[in-house]
């Protein structure tokens, strides 16, 4: 793995989810349909190590075996991923309950290992 794409990130938690959807008829043929989500989301752990693979967040201080890597590794090799609330996670929240990556709280990690290295 890149130690590029290692970050320290936030994870949050969707406490409210709702659809606002819009739909417009244009001269009875097409059908135009709009819209976006409100949420309301609170901090589900701060500071969390976090691996940028395909698209999506690993949770890295949750694999605490072989099998949690296996399983992990089998998903990301299928061509449309399943989000696993506790490992692997997206930059949005999908439904209440759900966590996500805040995208605004990443740093990456091999610059605060790097300095601590020459902090003496």
């Amino acid at each position: 793995m890149v130690l590029d794409n290692i970050y320290y990130g936030t994870i949050m938690r969707c406490d409210v989810y709702k659809d606002v959807t819009s739909v417009s008829f244009n001269d009875g043929a097409t059908i135009d349909k709009f819209g976006y989500s409100e949420h309301i989301d609170s901090v589900y752990m701060e500071d969390a190590l976090l691996a940028y693979v395909h698209g999506v967040y690993i949770v890295l201080g949750n694999l605490k075996n072989i099998l949690d890597y296996y399983i992990v590794d089998e998903e990301l090799k299928k061509s449309s991923i399943r989000l696993n609330n506790n490992t692997i996670i997206s930059t949005r929240p999908f439904h209440e309950g759900s966590l996500f990556v805040s995208e605004d709280s990443l740093r990456p990690y091999y610059i605060e290992e790097d300095s601590k290295q020459y902090i003496k």
